[in-house]
């Protein structure tokens, strides 16, 4: 019997103990694991090409003397100057600034504004070599830009408004990272199996004008058809760091995030709260978000395979994106200047340089292009949803179903209040007089007594 008991109670403990280490076990597997994956990334980004520092003296360098740059002014062209002279300083790297026209719908004809593009090949030196396309816009928003008055009729039209907007966090982070990007391939000698073009894009800022010229002037056909991918990097700052490249899973940004995973990097992707819509739009009207803007979008339009890292946060009540949570936006603001960044943004440092480092992954891979060269033809066609009989065929559905929706509560008031049938009044003859009959049935009575004295009316055959 005591053999017994003492059994019954050493199963009983077994028990409770496999039970508690089944409920603790997972917490602690849990925390391990998030601080392995923590140690693991920061160990991986001490091996990393690039660094925080390298990344705010960069863009110091870049914002230095370099505050106003609205597109068409003397201060884009001394940027585009300054980034063509250190991109033609870099070995192996073709570097050519390429003008930018653009002609304003007015009654001049002879109406034209110049902005450049800095334009920086490395070839491969392969035969008909795939091409990889790596932008950054590089202007800003600080002066006003106006058309003149089309006619006696019309004011000045506006296109920019002054902000007095340094530009650091738009873009001159974009700028700096992809410098910097363009330097260390040079620097390093890395073998490519594909051309590069490195390209900042001027007059950004308006309509994307620059990233339009060189799709549709510089781009010839042949090239169009060798390129893989436009990477585009805009907005390095804030919480988090985003890629974008489509509404559905692609080859490409598949392989992004896998090498963000190799190489330690936190990448987020656009959250499906947000719109969900082609980057495209339907009949003038637009329906996007961040990932779908910036210089990318005149790639996708033609079909061109595109990548948009970009940095901000998309968990705050705006439904958009924000910079940092609990601070306000400084795009576009007189606060986006390097001092504020360093004060209220610090983390933008960490963004540009986790932004070229996962991009150099990328680049410098043996299987990169074998990974992504299939994109481009496995892209799904979209241009049905943009045809404006898709949002009307909608419209009229929803008042179909609505109206459908109705027949049920229509019926089952009726049954709970049926109509009361509608009264018909009568009309009778009121034989023996008006005062023998019940006036209060509603129905219309006829006295048809002789009245005294008539007859007296020829018109009336009754002689009433």
């Amino acid at each position: 019997m005591i053999n017994t008991g003492i059994k019954n109670k050493v199963k009983i403990s077994v028990i409770l103990l496999i039970i508690t280490v089944s409920a603790v076990m997972p917490f602690l597997f849990g925390c391990s694991s998030a601080e392995n994956n923590s140690l693991v990334r920061e160990s991986l980004r001490a091996e990393a090409v690039f660094t925080d520092e390298e990344m705010a003296r960069e863009l110091a360098e870049f914002m230095s003397d370099r505050t106003d740059r609205t597109p068409f002014s003397d201060g884009e062209k001394a940027a585009a100057e300054y980034i063509a002279a250190r991109l033609g300083a870099l070995d192996g790297f073709d570097t050519a600034t390429e003008e930018v026209v653009y002609r304003p719908y007015s009654n001049d004809d002879t109406l034209i504004y110049k902005s450049q593009n800095v334009v920086s090949v490395r070839k491969s030196g392969k035969e008909n070599a795939k091409a990889v396309i790596i932008g950054a816009n590089y202007d800003n928003q600080y002066s006003s830009f106006s058309l003149p008055a089309a006619s006696r009729f019309t004011g000045p039209q506006v296109l920019l408004e002054a902000t007095r907007s340094s530009g650091a966090y738009v873009n001159g982070t974009g700028t700096a990272a992809l410098i910097a990007l363009a330097e260390k391939i040079a620097e390093r000698r890395t073998a490519l199996d594909f051309d590069l073009y490195v390209v900042f894009f001027g007059c950004g800022e308006l309509g994307n004008y620059g990233a339009r010229s060189f799709v549709e002037s510089y781009l010839t056909a042949a090239q169009y058809e060798r390129t893989l991918l436009m990477i585009n990097l805009q907005r390095l700052g804030g919480d988090n760091l985003y890629v974008y490249g489509d509404e559905v899973p692609t080859d490409h940004i598949d392989y992004i995030f896998d090498k963000a995973g190799q190489v330690g990097i936190e990448i987020d992707s656009v959250p499906n709260t947000l719109p969900r819509m082609p980057a495209e739009y339907i009949d003038g009207l637009p329906f996007t978000h961040m990932g779908m803007l910036g210089a990318s979008a005149e790639f996708a339009n033609k079909g061109i395979p595109y990548s948009n890292i970009f940095g901000g946060t998309f968990d705050t009540f705006s439904l958009g994106l924000d910079e940092t949570k609990g601070e306000k936006n400084v795009a576009y603001t007189e606060n986006d200047n390097v001092d504020y960044l360093n004060s209220h943004m610090p983390s933008y440092s960490r963004k540009m340089a986790d932004a070229a480092n996962l991009v150099y992954g990328c680049l410098t891979s043996e299987d990169f292009v074998a990974s992504i060269e299939n994109t481009k033809s496995a892209a799904r066609d979209y241009s049905i949803y943009t045809k404006i009989w898709i949002p009307s065929v909608i419209a009229i559905g929803v008042i179909i179903l609505a109206a459908l929706s109705l027949i049920p509560i229509a019926r089952r008031f009726e049954k709970k209040y049926p109509p009361k049938p509608p009264s018909v009044r009568k009309l009778k003859v009121a034989v023996f007089g008006m005062d023998y009959e019940d006036a209060s049935s509603g129905d219309i009575f006829v006295d048809l007594r002789r009245k005294e004295g008539g007859g007296g009316n020829p018109d009336d055959p009754f002689g009433l």
